[in-house]
């Protein structure tokens, strides 16, 4: 069963448990960005705060992503 499809620059959900890792993500994204922002005093503060979590996530989506398709 495939569970992402693969297009061009990003893989696709193409089923509803890659429609719930993608959720899951986002979910796990939306926390990380709530809990910086309450420390974070410029704009450069917030990128340092979450790019050690945000980038990963998503380079782990797409390696999910990859092998699942």
């Amino acid at each position: 069963m495939k569970l992402y499809k693969n297009s061009k620059v990003i893989h696709i959900p193409n089923s509803l448990a890659a429609f719930v890792i993608d959720a899951i993500l986002l979910i796990f994204i939306f926390t990380v960005l709530i809990a910086a922002n309450r420390s974070i005093h410029s704009v450069s503060d917030m990128f340092y705060a979450v790019f050690p979590y945000i980038v990963p996530a998503f380079l782990f989506r797409e390696w999910l992503a990859s092998k699942l398709d």
